[in-house]
């Protein structure tokens, strides 16, 4: 039986975008304690298959929080190692809310994980953009404006609401970054902005409802996206594969 109010989450670090976004989910874990959600955080070398299996086995949390590397089948911890992958492991997260901070897993993983049983899945169809060149520091307001729609998601289910609200709170944080780089006269604002609702576009929430079917919002693709991806973004793609 999955043990409602508790958490399990990868964190793995291991290189300067991984560090980033485990520095901005490290502030929101701490929300998350304080309103009494028990987490157990797998941080750096914790993030690693045999230890996540473990913590399941013994914890069987209602929610999986997992940051890493990805790729459209594929989700990793520490140093790429495979956490979930299409067709192998997804039965392990049967009856759970799974949230992936992750470059393109919302692609064929998460509607896999839904097929697999999976309560409601949040992921990313396409590179998850976590810092700009500009200013590529864990703590920069740049990182911050590009994690927190993702953060947003913990904080509204830890404050009771569902997972679409979760979805819709994510959206409010987005226009409300949107609109403080709209007024603050920062240089590089228009690459910010591009990759924040670059951010956006991406963001999917697919689930079951009583009749089994998969929905979804409707997801654009920002037409200049690639060109961000490649001149000025650090975003968690998979090694080997497309990445940011």
């Amino acid at each position: 039986m999955v043990t409602l109010n508790t958490q399990v989450n990868t964190r793995p670090e291991f290189d300067m975008p991984t560090k980033m976004a485990s520095y901005w989910i490290g502030k929101m874990l701490e929300y998350l304690h304080r309103k009494g959600v028990m987490v157990n955080d797998l941080a750096d070398g914790r993030a690693n298959y045999k230890e996540l299996l473990a913590t399941l086995d013994r914890e069987d949390p209602a929610i999986f929080w997992g940051m890493g590397h990805g790729s459209e089948d594929v989700f990793t911890g520490q140093d790429h190692e495979i956490l979930f992958q299409v067709g192998v492991n997804l039965d392990l997260l049967e009856g759970r809310i799974v949230h992936l901070t992750s470059c393109l897993t919302g692609v064929k993983l998460a509607p896999a994980m839904v097929k697999a049983g999976v309560v409601a899945v949040f992921a990313y169809t396409y590179d998850l953009i976590i810092g700009l060149e500009v200013e590529p520091f864990p703590e920069s307001k740049i990182t911050q404006s590009l994690m927190e729609p993702d953060t947003e998601i913990e904080k509204a289910m830890a404050d009771g609401l569902s997972t679409a609200q979760a979805y819709e709170a994510s959206e409010h944080k987005t226009e409300e970054w949107l609109d403080y780089w709209v007024n603050s006269g920062d240089p590089n604002t228009d690459v910010i902005m591009l990759s924040i609702i670059s951010n956006r576009n991406a963001r999917i929430l697919l689930g079951v409802n009583t009749r089994g079917v998969l929905e979804a919002p409707p997801i654009s693709i920002l037409g200049v996206a690639t060109t961000l991806v490649v001149a000025f973004v650090t975003g968690i793609g998979l090694l080997g594969g497309k990445k940011s």
